[in-house]
């Protein structure tokens, strides 16, 4: 009997553009040469003068919209990690984690109603060094994850390491403990990323997605 295709998504990180015509054009050729998803951050939030949290989801609702109707399928990688918005705070302060974790509470609602298939990417390739406004370091990515976790648990989160970070201090690998934290690793697919790659088959570890 011949093995069944495995099921795969194609897609790469894709910022849509705003103008409607654009953004048409550009999904249907990216559907016409296979791809099926895309990672993407295009909503944010803001805590308003009486003290709640509202969400900004047109920018998303328009890229999502355009892309079923392009025939992308998903399932699509959206961006979680809001960083500071108007109003929440110091990031990482009692008051931010407060304003995030609503946030995170009516984005997964909204999700919900929207029934798009979606997997909550909490930034983009966690590192240590040259950190740039769509990174985080280790502490960092797992503090994110427990307030994501705790705010709406049905939400299934993924990470993409792009090594293990191995060293002396950690012979097994600094990031490897994102395969037991995470619903998702998605590494390199090299040597460096091997002991990582490892524990997603262990017991309780993630699934695993290739980068």
């Amino acid at each position: 009997q011949k093995p069944q295709p495995l099921e795969m998504a194609w897609g790469f990180w894709f910022p849509p553009p705003e103008d409607p015509p654009l953004l048409q054009r550009h999904l249907r050729l990216m559907a016409e040469c296979g791809v099926t998803t895309f990672a993407f951050e295009n909503w944010d939030a803001e805590v308003t003068p009486e003290g709640s949290v509202t969400l900004h989801t047109a920018k998303m609702d328009a890229a999502l919209d355009a892309a079923l109707t392009a025939g992308l399928t998903g399932p699509f990688l959206i961006g979680v990690g809001l960083g500071e918005f108007s109003g929440s705070g110091p990031e990482c302060s009692p008051e931010w984690k407060s304003n995030y974790q609503k946030a995170i509470k009516l984005f997964s609602r909204y999700m919900a109603k929207k029934n798009v298939p979606f997997t909550a990417m909490i930034f983009d390739e966690p590192r240590e060094s040259n950190i740039r406004p769509c990174n985080r370091n280790r502490e960092q990515m797992l503090t994110y994850l427990d307030l994501v976790d705790r705010a709406a648990p049905e939400l299934r989160t993924m990470i993409n390491p792009m090594t293990d970070k191995v060293s002396k201090e950690h012979p097994e690998g600094f990031y490897t403990i994102f395969a037991e934290k995470f619903d998702i690793v998605m590494p390199h697919f090299w040597a460096r990323s091997s002991n990582i790659i490892a524990r997603t088959r262990q017991p309780g570890g993630a699934e695993l997605w290739s980068y």
